[in-house]
């Protein structure tokens, strides 16, 4: 037998899993969600799209991460540091995590980041692009924060670094070549 879902269907859905998910995830769930209603109102497989109506800027107003999730933050301690980089099982993968570590890099800026952006007469790496998913595939942009930032070449990033320049320095722009 046919099921009907209407606007006023959806609508409630999206107010129920906003309850459990920050804005961001529900809008990653509702974009897949939002193109198959699109094609099945196109293709004539529902008489309109019941997404159509709906507007997420009202239901899902954009709020603060600090405003609506409280998380404690609970790092990494020394220990648990070591036992990851112990468990590295090549000298560039033990690299990476070691920088990621030292730097606090997002993982996007790390495979990003290239061997220009490094300044080693004044010690410090200048974080100027990420790489993100796209439809289109791997794209690089800006950094996530809409501002590029130096981080001090502390002792265990150059480490790292110095570590990569006979595995990626003559072979590519990018420092980490596969992280």
């Amino acid at each position: 037998f046919p099921v009907t879902i209407g606007t006023r269907d959806i609508r409630d859905w999206i107010i129920s899993i906003s309850k459990d998910m920050a804005p961001k995830s529900v809008r990653n769930c509702l974009v897949p969600f939002s193109v198959v209603m699109s094609e099945a109102a196109m293709d004539k497989i529902i008489p309109e799209n019941p997404m159509k109506n709906i507007s997420l800027r009202v239901i899902l107003p954009r709020r603060r991460a600090s405003a609506t999730l409280v998380r404690e933050i609970d790092p990494f301690n020394t220990e648990e540091i070591a036992s990851i980089l112990a468990a590295a099982l090549e000298r560039a993968e033990w690299a990476a995590i070691l920088f990621a570590f030292s730097t606090g890099v997002r993982p996007g800026e790390l495979c990003a980041l290239k061997w220009h952006n490094i300044d080693w007469e004044e010690g410090t790496v200048h974080i100027v692009d990420n790489v993100v998913s796209a439809e289109v595939g791997t794209v690089e942009k800006g950094p996530k924060s809409e501002r590029s930032r130096e981080v001090p070449m502390i002792p265990t990033v150059r480490q790292a670094l110095e570590a990569m320049r006979p595995i990626s320095q003559a072979r590519s722009a990018y420092v980490f070549l596969n992280p």
